[in-house]
């Protein structure tokens, strides 16, 4: 049980979501809305009593020395009081919930927006090593689902554990002023029942949160494939299994939910039933005791109310706890993706800090890229990637990079655009080392364009200006980069012009019209370094023509750096490096490197291409 009550500090040392002020608010706020419900629910016992029969109610209590000491002149008049005693303490128990629930509405809603904006940093800065061991669908149902699940299931009940506990502290303490008998028989029932419910589904709750969560990544999985997927799955005819998949696991987390539900609601009717069943023993041991049917009476109202109290807490406490524990499972699969994107329970204030800053000064560039003894692998793995990597890469040049598949060129490309960092030997721009301290500085420098790279489902303008507010964007900027790469004539030609939807994935483009407008990109950052992995594989040949014309036209503006299968992309590179088993084995240009690499030389003439 600590350990359940713990994640609450887990998952607030990482975040750091909550105030003192909110918790306190929160459960002295809910406290004080079940004593204001226990107050008015007392009020309402005394008038059904005097209605019943005014003169025993008034020789019994406080009722007859209120009724003396006021000076009311007939029972209508003291009963008409009684109402709007009622009333009010009803109308200030309503305006008290009101209150009470709108906080705790709006709180949670910014616990909510907290963790997943924080969490969505952690992801964004994460270092892509570790992304890459995590599918995107895993990622966006931790941040879509797990998250406003794990806000409305554990934290949103731990609270509410707090206020019950002080509520029934009060009901108690207040019931012992006046039955200390009374206050240990509620005390061990609602005890016991509590024992009992929560031995018996422990372990039944604990797995079905871990089937919800497992069911609903596997949704989210299948409506990707379904969406990305879409073609493949028509042109293969597999519609059906598709569609019976779905349904299958969509069932499946009915079902789940169904039992947690039915669980989380089972309490209630038996709560009910052994709670009231305990208040008539009550009275009937304090009348066998007693033989006084009126004093009794007065202290079986007193039960009364508290019990009527006593239940929905005792059921409020069961069912949150079922709550947090069906939660343990998406808590840890949070943590622990949290920890291993991030490297560390790192502050988020400072992370905040670090993030926002966006306008960071450019790394100086001047020079040269140098690499030094470079070594690489990947985690424990004992083969190294990359070996002895000794490279000079001058400012204004097109380097190009060729070899076999898994000869290391992307993990080089990879390291140049800081996504693997954990190197061994010497990274330098300018002679300054590339490090985590100027990763942001260095980024600046760079543009890059893969084989699939990313395009917003937005308008030109927000491809290009990637990340720019639409009033903060300089569109004579932006027409010049379009330009620069052949895309302004066909954006202007568009339906609503540069605001024109390009689809998402580029869905509306063409493969080169997709990598021109990743250049752009790239011109409209002023970046100075331009990274091409494999950017021409996948394009026709009028496409891969229409790139090598924009390569052409920065040859010299910019510092190039390309990989590519795609020889003729190559051809016009100031050097070509032939990587080979993740070691430099030959260099120079096109020609040179034809005279030198037999291997290259068996790629150029299969691919029938003329250099000369």
């Amino acid at each position: 049980m600590n350990k359940l009550f713990g994640y609450y500090k887990d998952i607030q040392e990482r975040f750091k979501f909550q105030t003192i002020k909110e918790g306190l608010v929160l459960v002295i706020g809910g406290a004080a809305m079940s004593v204001a419900e226990f107050v008015m629910m007392s009020s309402i016992f005394p008038l059904i009593v005097f209605i019943i029969n005014p003169d025993a109610a008034l020789s019994i209590g406080p009722l007859g020395r209120i009724y003396d000491e006021w000076g009311f002149s007939s029972h209508a008049a003291f009963t008409m009081f009684l109402i709007g005693v009622a009333v009010g303490l009803l109308f200030l128990k309503v305006l008290i919930n009101i209150g009470l629930w709108r906080y705790e509405f709006i709180v949670l809603n910014r616990w909510r927006n907290m963790i997943s904006h924080r969490m969505f940093k952690v992801i964004v800065k994460s270092d892509y090593q570790n992304l890459l061991q995590s599918d995107s669908s895993s990622l966006i149902n931790i941040v879509s689902s797990v998250i406003p699940y794990i806000v409305e299931n554990y934290l949103f009940n731990w609270i509410a554990i707090l206020q019950t506990l002080l509520t029934a502290i009060i009901l108690l303490a207040l019931l012992a002023l006046l039955s200390p008998f009374a206050m240990v028989t509620a005390l061990i029932v609602g005890g016991g029942l509590m024992y009992i419910f929560l031995s018996v589904r422990k372990q039944k709750v604990v797995v079905l949160g871990e089937e919800s969560d497992k069911e609903r990544t596997k949704i989210i999985s299948i409506l990707q494939m379904a969406i990305a997927g879409h073609k493949d799955t028509i042109i293969s005819r597999k519609e059906s299994y598709f569609e019976s998949y779905f349904n299958r696991h969509s069932a499946m987390a009915a079902r789940i939910d169904l039992s947690l539900k039915f669980i989380q609601n089972l309490p209630g009717m038996l709560i009910e039933f052994i709670t009231l069943s305990t208040i008539f023993l009550v009275f009937f041991v304090l009348v066998y005791i007693t033989q006084d049917v009126q004093g009794s009476s007065l202290k079986i109202v007193i039960l009364a109310v508290t019990g009527m109290r006593l239940i929905p807490i005792i059921n409020r406490s069961i069912t949150s706890i079922t709550m947090m524990k069906s939660a343990i499972a998406p808590i840890n699969m949070l943590i622990e993706l949290h920890d291993r994107l991030s490297g560390t329970k790192y502050d988020p204030q400072t992370a905040d800090t670090r993030l926002e800053k966006m306008d960071v000064d450019p790394l100086p560039f001047k020079n040269s890229i140098t690499i030094e003894n470079l070594n690489f692998k990947f985690g424990k793995d004992k083969d190294q990637v990359l070996r002895d990597i000794n490279l000079t890469i001058p400012k204004g040049v097109h380097y190009g990079f060729v070899g076999a598949s898994g000869s290391g060129k992307t993990t080089l490309m990879n390291i140049l655009l800081t996504f693997l960092t954990n190197i061994d030997g010497k990274f330098r721009v300018d002679g300054v080392d590339v490090c985590p301290d100027n990763y942001a500085a260095y980024r600046q420098l760079i543009g890059f364009v893969d084989q699939h790279p990313f395009i917003m489902n937005g308008s030109f303008v927000e491809n290009v200006a990637f990340g720019v507010a639409k009033d903060e964007v300089n569109y004579d900027k932006l027409k010049e980069v379009l330009g620069d790469v052949g895309l302004l004539d066909l954006a202007e030609a568009s339906v609503h012009g540069l605001d024109s939807n390009v689809g998402e994935n580029g869905k509306y483009l063409s493969g080169g019209q997709r990598q021109r407008l990743a250049i752009a990109r790239a011109l409209y950052k002023d970046a100075e370094i331009l990274i091409l992995d494999e950017a021409t594989s996948a394009l026709d040949m009028q496409s891969e023509t229409d790139i090598t014309s924009v390569l052409k036209r920065l040859k010299g503006k910019l510092t190039i750096i390309s990989v590519a299968h795609r020889l003729s992309t190559l051809k016009d590179c100031d050097t070509l490096f032939f990587l080979q088993k993740g070691t430099i084995v030959s260099e120079g240009r096109f020609g040179e490197l034809y005279e030198r690499n037999e291997t290259f030389r068996s790629y150029v003439d299969q691919a029938n291409l003329n250099f000369i």
